[in-house]
C-alpha cells in the first residue's frame, strides 16, 4: 500500500480552508455544517495515495 496525502496537499488544503468554509457555507445556505463538510474533505486528503496524479490541487479540492 503506498503512503498517503501525495506531496503538498495537506498544505493547500490548509492554505485554503477558509476558502473551502465559505464556499461549503454559500452551498449548505449557512455555516451549521460547514466543519463536519471541511473535516470529511481533509480526512479524503489523508487518504490520498501519495503516488496519486493530481495536477490541480486546488480543483481537486
Amino acid at each position: 500500500m503506498p503512503p498517503f496525502d501525495p506531496p503538498g496537499l495537506t498544505t493547500v488544503y490548509l492554505e485554503m480552508r477558509d476558502d473551502l468554509g465559505r464556499f461549503a457555507a454559500s452551498r449548505l445556505g449557512g455555516r451549521g455544517d460547514v466543519e463536519d463538510v471541511l473535516q470529511e474533505l481533509f480526512l479524503k486528503v489523508s487518504r490520498t495515495p501519495a503516488d496519486a496524479e493530481i495536477r490541480d490541487p486546488r480543483a481537486y479540492l
